[in-house]
């Protein structure tokens, strides 16, 4: 927020605020990944990544950046994208699903 209270304000609250705003680099990153228990965290990342590699979100080209840097990515079929729910696909022969809990499949 910025009240200006006279015009000599105005001259320096401006520059002031634009310097010491916050800086980011315009671009989304995985800053963690936290698997279940039971799950290892490099295979959840490697699936998730292959899964989201095939996604054009943003979220999803983080979560594909990592998993890339980390080895190659397995390919993926039967890909769907449900808007605001998340992606299912098959990968390595098993189902996969990244996206809200109400996006995965009923385990029964």
């Amino acid at each position: 927020m910025l009240i200006i209270a006279c015009p000599c304000a105005l001259g320096l609250a401006t520059p002031t605020a634009l310097l010491v705003g916050t800086v980011t680099t315009g671009r989304t990153t995985l800053q963690d990944v936290v698997p279940a228990s039971g799950q290892s965290r490099d295979e959840v990342l490697r699936v998730a990544g292959a899964l989201e590699s095939a996604s054009e979100h943003p979220i999803a080209r983080a979560i594909a950046a990592a998993a890339s840097e980390a080895g190659a990515l397995p390919d993926v079929t039967g890909f769907v994208s449900t808007a605001r729910l998340g992606v299912t696909g098959v990968v390595e022969g098993r189902q996969a699903v990244v996206g809200r809990r109400s996006c995965w499949p009923s385990t029964g």
